[in-house]
């Protein structure tokens, strides 16, 4: 059995449950359209610090944020188009904009669409007329993200979108990885390196992103906890990002259409054409072993 209900507690927003296999995920329309929580059978898989969704004035740490229309950060936190020059914070507008909840349905999965659409206050940083829609789709215990990315405006529109998922443990030491990449390079220095499988959690963060991304899935076995992970994304999602901090209990998988700067580089930048759309898909599955 399928559900989807408006929740008031801790925060407003929606619960979409599969009854049937345990899994529950809350999502925070007003907080950036962000999946708040993913659960089986009561076991938290995303990590939140539910003091920062509660505070407006901050930004979600937890959760799986959206990351539009930029991933990470850009030079000087600005980029140039036609002549004029734009500042757009880290990770871009819409995981600090309210979306807007269209629709929701119990039909073979419980499924709750939102939408964000371009306003005077977006066009100030991000000159387009556009309409992001994310339908949620949980069944199983598969947590499906479906995105349409539509530009409405007269010319094409440059984009590079993610997902900044926090995943929860409490003993790194005890995580095995199954990524579909070997080479990386660290954002902290720069330097470049190969992948031997594992990260070096005894320094303060980490932060790589992985530039040889050879196939759609990625799995994260937690041997303390007895869960799997397996992250899954279209093509277009053409770079992975692992992300943790020494002393929290999250590390984070993101999976990005392009590097850092992509609006400046042009880095595997998107262009959605002229009343087109961008149409794809991100999934995490949960497995408890």
């Amino acid at each position: 059995m399928f559900r989807v209900e408006p929740i008031s507690e801790p925060f407003e927003g929606y619960e979409l449950a599969d009854t049937a296999s345990g899994a529950v995920v809350t999502v925070a329309p007003g907080r950036g359209g962000i999946v708040a929580s993913f659960s089986l059978h009561e076991r938290a898989l995303l990590y939140l610090e539910l003091e920062s969704l509660l505070d407006p004035s901050r930004s979600v740490r937890g959760g799986i944020p959206i990351l539009f229309p930029i991933c990470s950060k850009l030079s000087d936190d600005s980029y140039t188009l036609n002549g004029e020059t734009y500042t757009l914070k880290q990770h871009g507008l819409a995981r600090l904009l309210p979306w807007e909840v269209v629709d929701s349905a119990t039909d073979g999965c419980a499924s709750l669409t939102l939408k964000l659409t371009s306003d005077g206050t977006t066009r100030a940083s991000y000159p387009f007329d556009f309409e992001v829609r994310f339908t949620y789709q949980l069944a199983g215990e598969r947590l499906t993200i479906r995105q349409e990315y539509y530009n409405h405006s007269a010319g094409p529109m440059p984009m590079y979108a993610g997902f900044h998922p926090y995943f929860a443990c409490t003993d790194k030491s005890q995580l095995e990885f199954d990524l579909p990449a070997s080479q990386y390079v660290d954002h902290e220095d720069g330097k470049t390196g190969d992948f031997s499988g594992n990260f070096p959690f005894d320094v303060p963060t980490i932060d790589w992103i992985f530039t040889d991304v050879r196939a759609q899935k990625a799995s994260v076995t937690n041997r303390a906890d007895g869960t799997r992970l397996v992250l899954e994304y279209d093509p277009v999602f053409r770079y992975l990002v692992f992300w943790t901090l020494a002393g929290k209990d999250f590390y984070c998988l993101e999976p990005w259409m392009a590097p850092r700067n992509a609006m400046n580089t042009g880095d595997h930048l998107q262009h959605v054409p002229p009343g087109g759309c961008l149409s794809t898909e991100v999934s995490i599955l949960g497995e408890l072993l």
